[in-house]
């Protein structure tokens, strides 16, 4: 009975083992269904329940972490695929998948720490562990490591589509941006159904502001894998940048079911709430955000937005405070904390962040006049009346100024913390603007000096005790012609305010329109004496100087407006150009250097360097500095600056890409048509050449550059007498010396002399300064005989520029060949300017042989003809010369080997019939 009476308890403890057995089975298989199906909560609840029973399964924390990281949660990920880890799980099954969820919370150096390769494994395996180190290295900005780990992924796995897109990611971290996008066209025209590759093509496309096509390439992607997280993350992003919200709102509707927990879903709500302008429920889901990520910036700001907006200011300073702190850059958010400032009535603490953000954004006009605003609520006069003016002079209407903020909010747009920009508007208020004062600086833009002078002297009445009307009266008065009354109005404003020094300075400028530079001086020096870091007076004693012709004293200026005011970048900027002006290549590089590294997100700053690196030959170094600049300002003339500098680094690739973006911005701009139409003619692609030719001609029939493309191109093609047609007409639409000199250069081909030194002539009379092209006009007189008339030529380019190399070597030579005494000197101080050149040394020495200085023309002929030992007339001069000297020995066998080793040349009969004549 005893035993009858145990074996009923086993096989209860035996059934309830084989119940809990099946049951995480069961469990398991159904959450696979649900993986496969793309039902990824239910998949974690089966799997859930799996582990439940069965916590040592490794199959379900394996998939388990894989559903973790298709919704992009990287810590829960790790946790699972760590467990499988250490219940012993095959490396090859868990270790590319830990390596993902490093990747996903940006862990690159633990990537590197725990995922090694393992050659006791198989090399698509291998393969899979370099590309995740290599995308680890990209990570840590460690180009030159990702690129060797992905090219030995490949050499591992040669057909390892990761690997091959890991190497474009290098190329687009490198900066070569369009040969990034032109690799991943072919990449997904090759591999169309790789989602990642699909994803990184959309990305770049919407980073090229190609909108639509990203959209597409987004939705390619999710047709393969329609819960896929970064290509829903980053539809929707376009989606509410274009306002297109019925799409978006389905979007975050399949993203709520993929990953309702994530803060990002959650916070692309906010977004799609504070578009809308639904207040209170973007505060709802902005609140939520903070809850799971209190330091996250973005969110601080669009919850400072729209506290903004719902006028709880002092939590809008408090959150927007934070924002900015770790969005320095951001100009939206430095522009709404300001504007919170000065709600609340704290116009310092508006200085202490819109100062700071005007030395990054000089030319923002709202900006300007938001701080000219703090300026003269602080009593700060002069420079809030400065900034008002400059904000009317880039926008002429800024008096009915729109006080809508263009608000970037940032989103992280996918799990590689690519950033994307969410526009939506917030209203700053009219009181934040100076509509009264803003309206008189219209006026004077728009030349309507009556009502200018009406509102001015109206803005008296109102504020008779601040200087500043009274400078607007003057100047209303300036531009109506009653310079005395503008006058008066000046120094009404210095008297009630003696620190207003802008009205001294418009006394000054007065003096300077009329040339009375002591006067101007006077004025300038006295603003120094009251305040002697007064940029603009230094600035003005500069541009005074310079007139003068005292550069010297200018650049001192210069430097020492940057010595007294280490806060601005425009001296250091203006000095550059002063250096470039003059010909101090080295120097203004030196000093754009210095001041970019003062001020490296100024794009006037960038662009000063880069224009110093392009005159320095550092072509580039400054592509880098063009290309940074587009970062931060990508306008029409700033992709101009860097497509010409990639041109003249020579990459083709990504100068084309450059002036295309131009096109697409400005779809006229002649520059970026011309230079597609000439980048065609250098691929000898003739008919797209013609193509661009005959649009700019249609497109811009005043222009000649049309014409001048189209003879180019019929040049190459050695279409010789066409071409001079064409040039021909380019000139008489829009005479140039190019044009000039081109058609000269086309006669002479032809052989007509006398029409190229016509063509010249012609020039010349339209334009009678154009030294250099003088120049070339008497050497065409000389080389055709006309001597007399060339040396009429070069006296009188000499006349005006003293030492100019080509003019006194050519002068020298018709004085030498008339028997006249001023060749001597004249080919002596060409000597001077550049001894190591040859030709220049051999004009010389044939001077001094012609002469009878013997003695000193052998050592300067023998010096030439050792840097040009191939050429055949300089070694005939110093044979004739060591000939005049009595030295027989030497010269015999010179003019010997010249005769036998250049027989064509005209010298050669020479050069054998004295050396015949010599014992």
């Amino acid at each position: 009975m005893e035993n009858k009476r145990v074996i009923p308890v086993v096989l209860f403890c035996l059934s309830l083992t084989a119940a809990g057995a099946v049951g995480a089975s069961d469990y398991l298989n159904d959450a696979r269904d649900y993986f496969e199906k793309g039902e990824l909560n239910a998949a974690v609840i089966q799997l859930k329940n799996a582990l439940q029973e069965d916590p040592s399964s490794i199959d379900a924390r394996l998939l388990l972490g894989k559903v973790y990281l298709k919704v992009g949660d990287g810590v829960s990920a790790e946790k699972e695929i760590s467990r499988a880890a250490a219940l012993k799980a095959p490396k090859e099954r868990w270790q590319g998948e830990l390596g993902e969820a490093y990747l996903l919370q940006g862990k690159y150096a633990e990537v590197l720490r725990d995922i090694e390769p393992d050659p006791t494994l198989p090399g698509g395996f291998q393969s899979t562990v370099m590309v995740l180190r290599g995308r680890a290295h990209l990570g840590m900005r460690n180009i030159g490591e990702a690129k060797a780990s992905f090219e030995k992924a490949l050499a591992s796995m040669p057909e390892n589509e990761d690997a091959k897109l890991g190497l474009i990611r290098v190329s687009i971290a490198e900066g070569r941006l369009e040969e990034g996008l032109t690799m991943l066209d072919s990449f997904v025209g090759l591999y169309p159904k790789n989602v990642q590759g699909l994803i990184l093509h959309a990305e770049m496309l919407r980073r090229n502001n190609k909108k639509d096509q990203a959209l597409q390439e987004f939705g390619r992607a999710l047709a393969i894998e329609p819960e896929n997280l970064p290509a829903l993350l980053g539809r929707v992003t376009i989606l509410l940048q274009q306002g297109n919200y019925d799409p978006a709102a389905s979007d975050l509707a399949t993203l709520d079911k993929l990953a309702a927990n994530n803060p990002l879903v959650t916070y692309l709500h906010g977004i799609y709430e504070f578009q809308k302008k639904n207040m209170d429920q973007a505060e709802i889901y902005i609140r939520q955000v903070l809850e799971k990520l209190p330091n996250h910036p973005q969110s601080q700001l669009i919850f400072g937005a729209i506290m903004y907006t719902k006028g709880e200011l002092s939590q809008a300073n408090e959150y927007l405070t934070r924002a900015a702190s770790v969005l320095p850059g951001h100009l939206p958010s430095q522009k709404l904390l300001a504007a919170t400032r000065l709600k609340l009535r704290e116009p310092r603490k508006a200085v202490e962040v819109l100062e700071p953000a005007m030395e990054r954004f000089p030319n923002d006009p709202q900006l300007m006049v938001m701080l000219g605003n703090a300026y003269l609520q602080v009593g700060r006069y002069e420079e809030g009346s400065g900034l008002l003016s400059k904000a009317v002079e880039i926008e002429p209407n800024l008096a009915t100024l729109r006080t809508q903020l263009a608000f970037g909010l940032l989103a992280q747009g996918d799990t590689s913390k690519a950033i994307d920009e969410l526009q939506s508007a917030v209203d700053l208020g009219q009181d934040l603007i100076q509509a009264d004062v803003l309206l008189v600086l219209s006026h004077l833009k728009n030349k309507e000096t009556e009502q200018a002078l009406k509102a001015s002297q109206a803005l008296e009445e109102r504020m008779p005790d601040n200087p500043l009307a009274f400078n607007l009266t003057g100047l209303a008065y300036l531009a109506s012609g009653e310079e005395a009354k503008a006058q008066e109005r000046f120094r009404k404003a210095l008297e009630i305010s003696p620190d207003f020094v802008t009205a001294e300075i418009n006394l000054a400028r007065i003096e300077l329109s009329h040339q009375r530079f002591d006067q101007a001086e006077a004025h300038f020096k006295s603003v120094l004496e009251r305040s002697p870091s007064n940029l603009a007076a230094l600035m003005g004693m500069a541009g005074l100087d310079e007139r003068r012709g005292n550069i010297e004293s200018s650049y001192a200026w210069l430097i020492r407006a940057q010595e007294k005011n280490p806060n601005s970048s425009r001296p250091g900027v203006i000095l550059t150009q002063l250096y470039l002006k003059h010909g101090e290549k080295l120097k203004a590089l030196r000093t754009a250097s210095e001041t970019v590294s003062k001020f490296p997100d100024q794009p006037l700053v960038l662009q000063s360097l880069g224009n110093a690196q392009m005159a320095a030959g550092e072509s580039n170094s400054a592509v880098n500095s063009f290309r940074r600049l587009n970062e931060l300002q990508e306008t029409p003339h700033n992709l101009l600056l860097l497509a010409v500098a990639q041109k003249a680094a020579g990459d083709d690739i990504g100068s084309e890409g450059s002036f295309n973006k131009v096109l697409a911005l400005d779809p006229e701009n002649l520059q970026a048509m011309s230079s597609l139409g000439g980048i065609s003619l250098d691929k000898q692609n003739y008919d797209e050449s013609l193509r661009i030719a005959a649009q700019l001609q249609e497109r811009h029939p005043d222009r000649s550059v049309g014409y001048e493309l189209e003879g180019a191109n019929l040049l190459a093609q050695g279409e010789i007498a066409k071409a001079t047609e064409v040039f021909s007409k380019a000139y008489q639409i829009q005479p140039t010396s190019k044009t000039a000199l081109q058609l000269a250069k086309l006669y002479a081909l032809s052989r007509k002399p006398e029409s190229a030194i016509a063509q010249l002539e012609d020039w010349l009379q339209k334009t009678p300064d154009d030294l250099q092209i003088r120049a070339i006009y008497a050497t065409q007189l000389q080389e055709n005989g006309r001597v007399d008339e060339a040396a009429v030529q070069y006296e009188s380019i000499l006349e005006k520029v003293p030492n100019n190399l080509l003019v006194l070597n050519n002068l020298a030579w018709i004085y030498q060949q008339r028997g006249d005494q001023r060749a001597l000197a004249l080919a002596e101080n060409a000597f001077a300017l550049a001894p190591q050149r040859p030709e220049i040394a051999d004009t010389y020495g044939w001077v001094l042989v012609n002469f009878k200085q013997t003695e000193k023309a052998i050592g300067i002929l023998r010096e030439a003809f050792s840097r040009a030992p191939t050429n055949p007339e300089i070694g005939y001069h110093l044979g004739v010369a060591l000939t005049q000297a009595g030295n027989n020995s030497e010269a015999k066998p010179l003019l010997e080997r010249l005769a036998r080793d250049f027989p064509n040349s005209p010298y050669a009969k020479q050069a054998q019939d004295l050396a015949n004549s010599l014992r």
